[in-house]
């Protein structure tokens, strides 16, 4: 079995962003883009993040800058750049528009603590 069998099923994502706002869904879908690329390339990432802690708008606080040490070098090391970021859950994708931009990065806060609790409880998801 994978990581990818084991955290990650996107038929469970999929049946979960039914139920969520426009934007909840993006994020939980891109999230799990993310947490998906992080298992294969930061394996054990989710026990690395501090929840209490964890701030998707501060570089230190987000999931690479927590996971990586550094947002920027992180997606360097990942083998992304910040263009890519956006599709993995990594950045907001709301564009300019402020009530937007927190909107989404509100929506990826809930996504990766839903993700990051399955993973440290041992759950699919």
């Amino acid at each position: 079995m994978t990581a990818h069998d084991t955290y990650l099923c996107w038929e469970q994502l999929e049946v979960l962003a039914e139920t969520l706002t426009p934007t909840e869904r993006s994020a939980l879908l891109r999230a799990g883009r993310g947490a998906e690329w992080l298992d294969k390339h930061e394996p054990g990432w989710h026990e690395r993040v501090d929840l209490q802690l964890f701030d998707m708008r501060v570089c230190a606080w987000c999931i690479v800058g927590q996971v990586m040490g550094s947002y920027t070098q992180g997606l360097w090391d990942l083998g992304l750049t910040s263009e890519d970021a956006p599709d993995y859950g990594f950045d907001q994708a709301a564009g300019v528009d402020p009530i937007a931009i927190a909107a989404d990065y509100a929506a990826l806060r809930e996504a990766w603590t839903t993700l990051i609790l399955a993973r440290c409880a041992g759950r699919a998801l």
